[in-house]
């Protein structure tokens, strides 16, 4: 953890979300090796906060114009621009936001986490197919991120019971 930390300070570039949430998830573990409970309750805490936060930040213009709008209306779909920019169509890129969200705020209710977990799943289904190789093969760095956040949902909440955050 200390040597990841010293070379993230020697690279800015290495600071992604991807970065913070394994710096978290190791943290959690060492911090906490005797008490499993703990450490699933703030694995999904940390999750949760993951999608909250990246769907909330899909919530701005930015996104709808170039990852909405140009990159996947335009360039993965073929929706020729003029149909692309219409108003209906353009502003329907907030849901896709809003989802996530939803989905993170989902992951911490025991009634909702399995159908937050599928439709999380589903989503990252669906962004490997859109910038994966079968895609527009963009930003490959985050093609394991993306795969390893289905196995995590996948074993914590479709695999599983329904589990209830304690922090005890």
């Amino acid at each position: 953890l200390i040597a990841e930390i010293f070379s993230c300070l020697l690279d800015q570039n290495r600071w992604q979300p991807w970065e913070y949430q394994y710096l978290f998830v190791v943290f959690i573990f060492i911090v906490n090796t005797n008490r499993q409970n703990l450490v699933t309750a703030a694995f999904i805490l940390i999750l949760a906060s993951t999608y909250f936060y990246s769907g909330f930040g899909k919530l701005n213009a930015g996104f709808l114009q170039a990852i909405w709008t140009k990159m996947l209306l335009e360039q993965f779909l073929k929706v020729p621009p003029h149909i692309a920019v219409q108003h209906w169509l353009h502003y329907s890129g907030y849901v896709v936001g809003s989802i996530e969200l939803i989905g993170g705020v989902g992951l911490l209710f025991p009634k909702t986490q399995k159908a937050a977990a599928w439709v999380l799943i589903l989503m990252h289904l669906f962004v490997l197919v859109f910038i994966g190789p079968l895609g527009l093969k963009y930003n490959r760095i985050v093609w394991p991120w993306n795969v390893a956040m289905i196995l995590y949902l996948y074993v914590l909440f479709i695999r599983n019971d329904q589990i209830a955050i304690s922090f005890k």
